[in-house]
């Protein structure tokens, strides 16, 4: 198992292309977590914030968008 970020993961240039190439007929799978985008809700619509047709994965889970405040804020004067 490997978790690395969703450009690591992408089966069409990610590390699931270089094992496919490496070992053809392993078996990977590949999961990205995403981040919802307000006002987007189709989930190909995703696809174009990777420069693809489709979404580059074998699944994707979709999260809640994380809060956008700057966490250091509350410590400035």
């Amino acid at each position: 198992m490997l978790i690395a970020g969703a450009g690591h993961v992408r089966g069409d240039r990610g590390v699931p292309f270089y094992i496919a190439r490496q070992k053809p007929g392993t078996r990977v799978a590949s999961i990205a977590w995403l981040e919802v985008q307000k006002g987007v809700e189709n989930p190909a619509a995703y696809a174009e914030g990777f420069a693809a047709e489709r979404l580059p994965f074998d699944f994707v889970w979709f999260t809640p968008r994380a809060n956008d405040d700057d966490p250091c804020a509350a410590f400035h004067r």
